[in-house]
């Protein structure tokens, strides 16, 4: 009995110690569950906020991206777009400015103010500008601006034939470019003018019935990129000036006398002096030929200044018309509906200026289909 009480009493302890030990295991492997639950969800909280960052931040790239390249796209629409304004502007103000310079020229009540008229205006465009009378075939220093040494040069002429370049803009009647130096300007007038071996100088020749009566001299800066020459704008500018000649009844041209007269003669009348007309107008039609007058200038003055390659390629061509059409059947739409209809009297001023101005006197030079005059 007593050998059985203690194999009971063992198993009991044993089975006891067994629970204890498993109660252990499963408070170890309770607490290592636990501990690495804790580890998992930490990292997974790690993890997830990585990997949101990191979604995020892409996200933020691409929006800044976009964004950046929108801004980019606006900030050049608004640049161009202020481009334009700019360049309509400067044309805007440039052909106000040539077509104040063009009722100067046309009211100018002596000849002393025509012509400083003239040298102002082409100071806006070239660092020296100068204005050379043609009498026969000498050429004689009018006045210029910003050529001091010039004081004592109008006294005397020189031969056309000693200044090639002058020379050379009097038969093309067309604009030359070349060198100044005294070979090309002559010795007389590099005397007065100053070395500008170094420049190419602008010869802008004025025409008045297809004869040169005067040469305006325009030269750079000493640099040209800074301080250039206009050439569409003077080109323009020498035409008005001569037109002004041309138009105007009581001015004279003085190119052919033997003695020195002068360029021009003015009176001192100084109300506006247009082309005579070919009939007589009513002072009831008057101001509208007037109107119709300046706007047909106005017209070929911006053909001249704004399609300057268009003019040329057309007068080469035969075929201005062709090179121009869109302009000048505006321009005659125009001039009908605002002169013809209002007006019985209306002279086709446009058509004479596209002969006179575009074409050079030569109206075949407008090409076969031109429509003609409106009249």
């Amino acid at each position: 009995m007593a050998s059985d009480s203690s194999t009971l009493e063992w198993k009991t302890a044993v089975a006891d110690a067994q629970s204890a030990m498993q109660e252990q295991l499963g408070a170890v492997w309770q607490l290592q569950v636990d501990r690495v639950r804790e580890q998992l969800e930490s990292g997974w909280q790690e993890q997830i906020g990585q990997i949101v960052q990191e979604r995020f931040s892409g996200i933020a790239d691409r929006l800044q991206a976009d964004f950046d390249r929108a801004l980019h796209v606006r900030a050049m629409e608004l640049s161009d777009k202020a481009a334009f304004m700019a360049r309509t502007a400067a044309q805007r103000e440039l052909t106000e400015q040539l077509n104040q310079t063009a009722r100067r020229l046309d009211q100018a009540e002596s000849r002393e103010v025509w012509i400083r008229t003239l040298l102002e205006a082409a100071n806006g465009f070239c660092a020296r500008a100068a204005l050379f009378a043609i009498n026969g075939k000498n050429l004689w220093y009018e006045d210029g601006k910003d050529i001091p040494e010039a004081a004592n040069a109008r006294e005397a002429g020189f031969p056309l034939a000693s200044a090639p370049a002058f020379q050379n803009a009097v038969h093309s009647k067309d604009t030359v470019i070349a060198l100044g130096t005294p070979r090309e300007l002559s010795h007389a007038a590099a005397g007065f003018l100053g070395d500008t071996s170094g420049k190419k100088v602008y010869l802008f020749p004025m025409l008045v019935r297809q004869t040169a009566v005067a040469i305006l001299y325009a030269e750079p800066g000493n640099e040209p990129d800074i301080e250039p020459v206009d050439v569409s704008a003077l080109e323009l500018l020498s035409l008005l000036a001569a037109n002004s000649i041309e138009a105007a009844e009581h001015v004279t041209v003085q190119s052919n006398l033997e003695e020195r007269n002068g360029l021009i003669k003015i009176s001192g009348v100084q109300e506006s002096r247009e082309r005579p007309q070919s009939a007589p107008v009513s002072p009831q039609d008057e101001p509208a030929h007037l109107r119709a007058q300046r706007f047909a200038r106005t017209q070929v003055a911006q053909m001249l200044l704004y399609k300057t390659q268009q003019v040329r390629q057309g007068r080469l061509a035969g075929g201005i018309y062709a090179a121009l059409k869109e302009e000048i059947d505006a321009g005659r739409n125009a001039f009908r509906q605002q002169f013809l209809s209002n007006c019985p009297s209306m002279v086709d001023y446009h058509h004479q200026e596209l002969v006179e101005k575009l074409a050079n006197h030569n109206i075949e030079l407008l090409g076969s289909n031109y429509p003609g005059p409106l009249l």
